[in-house]
Formats: C-alpha cells, structure tokens, sequence
C-alpha cells in the first residue's frame, strides 16, 4: 500500500496473490508474477508506481481498473502468452519522470485489452505488441509509440483503437482488425508502415497524426483523412 516499497536489487516471485493496492516497486530487480498465480490492483485512487521491471505470467485474467498506474526509469512490464492484462473503467499507465527518465516500456506477448468505460485509457508507455491488443469500450490510446507485431482489434460496436503519441512502426506481424465493428484513428502519432500493408477497418487520420514509412499501405475499406500528414 502507498507509501510503501518493494525494493532491492534481486528478483521476487510471488507464486501465490499478489495484491498491489498502491506504493512503489523500484531498484534493479525484477517482479515476477508466476504461473498460477494471482495479481490484484483493486480500483481507487492510490498511485501506484512502476520502476522496476515486471512480468506477468499466471495464465489467465488480471484486471486493473483503478487510478493512474505511473511508469518510468525504464521499467518493462512484460504480459506472457497465456496472460491477459485488462484495462477498465478507464484505467490509465502514465509516463513518471525518474531515474533515467526512460519512459516504461509494455511489451505484450498476451493480450492487452480495454473491456469497460465509455472513455479513453491512454498508455503514456511505449507498446511492443507481438499477440494482441483489443479494445472493446470507449478509446484505447496508445500514446509513446512502439514496435506493431502483433493484431490491433477495435472489438466493440462504438470502440476505437487510437494512435495518439510517438512512432509506431508497424511489421511484419501486425494487423488490423474491427471484429465489432469499431474504428481506427490516428490523431497525434506517426504511423510509421516499415512493411507492405493493407488496412480493412475504417481509419481516421487527423491533425497531427500522420501516415508515414516507407512502404506501401492500402487501404481496403473506408480512409477519413480529417486533417493530418501523409
């Protein structure tokens, strides 16, 4: 709980609950939610504070759905295949400036997803996405770049996946999909294509987004240039 750490320059794995109601992880060590077990971060307005690298692997669902999840000094919170990381009620991942000053990083090997709330959960991380990022309600902004590797899904009826800071080069790997029937949107990130790429959901691109790269990119359905740079 805030204001309390968990420090130290060794890894620890928790192998049974972990509930993370507030407070700082920080130090050179590593968090390390093992297979089977449980993460809690219960909703409510304590900080928490991310400054040291994290892993999630217990297979299954862990919900967040509580104030500003502050990340920096380079942290990586890593989401292993078989785990799913849920943001609701508009949960937020912020930037804090710290240690390095590196922003954190969320490198997603499972599934990162917005299930509920009507507005936008803005990650202020950079994203590496190789599996899945999915946003069934409201905006799910990626806001500090990254590296596309992986399936985008804007699942929900009225969801948007949204491009909203720093370059994201998308790969190979990557695609874009609207299983529900929500949108894309481009409104303050490069888009930056790295390979050949078709886009089928509609996007929207608006001022100051851009759609940039050096490949090609085509678009199979409906492009709203609204404003923006090519």
């Amino acid at each position: 709980q805030y204001p309390g750490a968990l420090g130290g320059n060794a890894d620890v794995n928790f192998t049974s609950t972990l509930n993370w109601d507030g407070g700082f992880m920080q130090a050179g060590g590593k968090t390390v939610v093992t297979n089977g077990a449980v993460l809690t971060m219960n909703t409510g307005n304590n900080h928490r504070y991310l400054r040291r690298n994290f892993d999630l692997r217990g297979n299954g669902t862990f919900n967040y759905g509580g104030y500003y999840l502050f990340g920096g000094n380079g942290a990586v919170f890593t989401i292993y295949s078989g785990a799913t990381f849920d943001l609701s009620n508009n949960a937020q991942l912020a930037y804090e400036v710290v240690g390095n000053s590196q922003y954190a990083i969320l490198q997603n090997n499972g599934t990162l997803r917005k299930t509920t709330g009507s507005n936008t959960a803005n990650i202020g991380w950079t994203v590496n996405n190789n599996a899945s990022v999915q946003t069934q309600a409201g905006v799910l902004s990626l806001d500090h770049g990254g590296v596309a590797a992986g399936n985008y899904d804007a699942a929900g009826a009225t969801a948007i996946l949204n491009f909203g800071g720093g370059t994201h080069s998308v790969t190979n790997g990557a695609s874009f999909s609207a299983s529900g029937g929500g949108y894309f949107r481009c409104d303050g990130a490069t888009l930056s294509i790295d390979v050949p790429f078709a886009i089928n959901p509609m996007f929207l691109l608006q001022y100051p987004g851009a759609l940039g790269g050096n490949a090609d990119v085509n678009f199979t359905s409906t492009l709203n240039w609204d404003g923006g740079f090519m």
